[in-house]
């Protein structure tokens, strides 16, 4: 498409903690998408907005950072759509995003933008805390002396002002050269003539930036061989900007000193306390899965319900058949088994959503940095092990933003041990087979499980780290540095927005995984190298075992049978390595194969005998036995992938899957002999 035609870029640009999520939600509302930016795996959401009756725009949500300096991989995404030379690339408009009570900081940012020639418009959020703590600012005035930008005060939370900025983006222009922040010639920058001749930059500051990048980005040794060095020239500019900020808010900027500033401080006091801060962590923790486990169960059950009936009403009105059969018991069970799981999903991104919104998230990171340092990991590693309880690949991914080589890997390779998104159904299933419906007061004694398996993947995954650091290099630490936002209410668009992605994008990954592996499932349980006439004489079960699936799994049931499992298991610990959350949809397709009774999953699996002993196959050795072999093996192999692209090579994610699947095998194998 030309660039006469395609709708108006915009970009927003900000500091983290600056309400930029909710000025996108509030412009696009649920007109978004999630893809990743060309090239490289740090996700990209965009959507589109209505700015006039005649204009469309297509804005892209920038990950959040402090300046345009590409240290990380964040950081380079922000920097390539706002300096890259080429057109159709290049953001046309941005919306800078100022956090009021912080102004100084965050238009550090917003001035390099302004100093690359791209029109701009700049968003001030918080202003109603500025109002609490005291502070205020003549927007006009500060619009003037930033170029003439306009400058406008937005309440992300009600919209208030938005359509101020839909206006005021149709006719944003670049400031004047002259009204510029940071002048580079001013330091004798003789190369740059020839910088902005190499890099086709447009202004002066878009060819130093070029010049000035980190060597793994641009041209650092160019600019070394020229006879300067990269960061003094960027030193050169910090003091430079802010010395200019200092002068510009020391007219614009006033504060009541008779105002209380330290409302968060005071909270912090303590949620963030060694022992206080550590016991209210722990107890939102807890609560969270008593609430994941209570508040879902009835939906859960009326999901489970509705596609046996679903399955029960195709066989009936459908001609017999191979296709009926197909449809019946083997895609029916196998998208039930994604989508009987979504109630607990959407809570558990609902909660983590909340935790985020309201600031506490941060508090975690901080406080949880003291936990880590002795086993070679650091707070910059807890967004990667957090991010982990939805999924771990994209976990894995945003350890990118870790600088110490050392402390990227430990995290890298530790992080399949916190318990994501995917082992929810199958520890779901489980434990409401294997551990009875004990109430301590308020309290169900399943969620105290859940709860400890969760807790478990995160004390394994700090032994793993422990053991594993000391075959890995030191390198140079960097320290810690975190802004902790204000405390405030989440926003309830907010909060839905996140809900809904999320749940959409785990439905339709994990539900293409297992309609797939359905589909294929039902065909190797109902053909097998006996003939069809053959297998016709056979009851179900009898054909079950004569099947392609029910040959696998007596191949492989002699190595699985020591951790209590048999062959009908193995098929389901095999087919779960594409994804976790394979084995119910795969439990489902097995039992509903080998029954004319189209039962939910759960009634199948409680009613399976073992035949040795005449009882319940799943008894509590099983259950558990099996929830641990899940909580510690790596049956991903799109994990897998993602640590092999990751570490730049194969031998650490074949090290991981190794040690994590013999890890997993001992631990079921000692808790099963101990229980049965």
């Amino acid at each position: 498409m030309s660039d006469a035609k395609r709708a108006l870029r915009i970009a927003l640009v900000g500091n983290p903690n600056t309400g930029k999520s909710s000025v996108f939600n509030r412009l696009t509302g649920l007109s978004q998408k999630v893809s990743n930016y060309p090239g490289i795996t740090v996700d990209k959401l965009s959507g589109l907005a209505k700015l006039s009756a005649t204009a469309l725009a297509e804005v892209i949500d920038l990950p959040g950072t402090y300046s345009l300096h590409p240290n990380g991989e964040d950081e380079r995404v922000v920097y390539q759509a706002l300096v890259n030379p080429a057109e159709s690339e290049r953001a046309d408009v941005v919306i800078g995003i100022a956090d009021g009570t912080n102004l100084k900081r965050h238009l550090f940012l917003f001035t390099q933008v302004l100093d690359l020639g791209l029109p701009a418009v700049l968003v001030v959020t918080m202003h109603d805390e500025m109002r609490l703590r005291g502070q205020s600012v003549d927007f006009e005035a500060l619009g003037a002396a930033l170029g003439g930008v306009e400058v406008i005060p937005v309440n992300g939370r009600t919209g208030l002002g938005l359509d101020r900025v839909k206006e005021a983006v149709l006719r944003a222009k670049p400031v004047p050269v002259s009204d510029r922040f940071f002048q580079p010639r001013k330091k004798g920058a003789a190369w740059l003539d020839e910088a902005i001749a190499l890099s086709g930059s447009r202004t002066e500051y878009a060819a130093w930036l070029w010049a000035t990048e980190p060597p793994e980005f641009g041209a650092l040794a160019w600019v070394q061989q020229r006879g300067a060095a990269s960061d003094r020239l960027r030193v050169d500019e910090t003091v430079q900007r802010y010395s200019a900020l200092h002068r510009l808010l020391k007219t614009l900027l006033h504060l009541d000193p008779g105002k209380d500033l330290t409302r968060s401080a005071r909270i912090d006091r303590v949620l963030t306390h060694p022992l206080w801060g550590g016991l209210t962590l722990i107890a939102v923790l807890f609560l969270l899965f008593q609430a994941v486990f209570f508040w879902a169960e009835g939906p859960m059950n009326a999901i489970d319900g509705y596609f046996s009936q679903l399955g029960a009403w195709a066989e009936s009105v459908l001609p017999a058949g191979a296709f009926t059969e197909l449809v019946a018991n083997g895609i029916v069970p196998g998208v039930s088994g994604v989508l009987m799981f979504l109630p607990q999903i959407a809570l558990l991104f609902f909660f983590i959503a909340l935790l985020e919104e309201s600031g506490y998230m941060a508090r975690v990171v901080f406080m949880l940095d003291r936990v880590l340092r002795p086993f070679g990991l650091s707070g910059k590693s807890v967004v990667p092990m957090v991010s982990a309880n939805a999924c771990a690949i994209p976990a894995i991914m945003a350890a990118r933003n870790i600088e110490n080589p050392r402390e990227r890997l430990l995290t890298i390779l530790v992080t399949p041990f916190m318990t994501c998104s995917a082992r929810l159904p199958v520890y779901t299933v489980l434990i409401a087979l294997v551990i009875p419906k004990v109430a301590f007061g308020p309290f169900d004694a399943r969620a105290f499980v859940l709860f400890a398996l969760y807790a478990l993947g995160f004390v394994v995954a700090l032994g793993a780290s422990s053991l594993v650091k000391r075959f890995v290099p030191v390198g140079t630490s960097a320290p810690f540095l975190l802004e902790l936002p204000r405390y405030r209410l989440p926003l309830v668009r907010n909060l839905w927005n996140t809900v809904f992605q999320k749940s959409r994008s785990f439905v339709a990954e994990a539900g293409k995984i297992i309609l797939a592996i359905s589909i294929l499932l039902w065909f190797l349980a109902n053909y097998g190298p006996l003939s069809s006439a053959e297998m016709d004489q056979l009851d179900p079960a009898q054909r079950l075992e004569q099947s392609y699936i029910g040959r696998i799994g007596h191949a492989v049931e002699p190595a699985i049978r020591p951790l209590g499992y048999d062959w009908k298991v193995g098929i389901a610990l095999l087919s779960s390595f594409a994804a976790r959350e394979v084995f119910v949809g795969t439990m489902a397709t097995i039992y509903a194969v080998g029954t004319d009774d189209l039962g939910t999953v759960r009634e199948h699996m409680a009613q399976e005998i073992n035949p040795d002993t005449g009882e319940p196959f799943f008894n509590l050795a099983v259950g558990v036995s099996l929830m641990l072999f899940y909580a510690f093996a790596m049956q991903c192999l799109s994990t897998f992938a993602v640590v092999k692209k990751e570490t730049g090579g194969w031998k650490w994610p074949l090290i991981q899957m190794a040690g994590m699947t013999a890890f997993a095998y001992l631990v079921s194998f000692v808790a099963y002999q101990i229980l049965a």
